[in-house]
C-alpha cells in the first residue's frame, strides 16, 4: 500500500481510538493504517539503500 503523507494523516485523523473512544471498528482499521504505513517505510528505505 503506497500511502502519501497527506492521505495518511487524514485517515489517521479520522479513525483515531481518541477521537472514536467507542467505535472498535475505527481502532482496528487505524491499526491496520499504521502497520500498511511502516511496512511501506520500510519498503523506502530498503529501496534507498540499495
Amino acid at each position: 500500500m503506497d500511502i502519501d503523507k497527506k492521505g495518511y494523516r487524514s485517515l489517521v485523523r479520522k479513525y483515531h481510538p481518541d477521537l472514536n473512544p467507542n467505535d472498535h471498528e475505527s481502532n482496528k482499521v487505524f491499526q491496520q493504517i499504521n502497520e500498511a504505513s511502516e511496512d511501506d517505510r520500510k519498503r523506502q528505505n530498503r529501496r534507498s539503500k540499495c
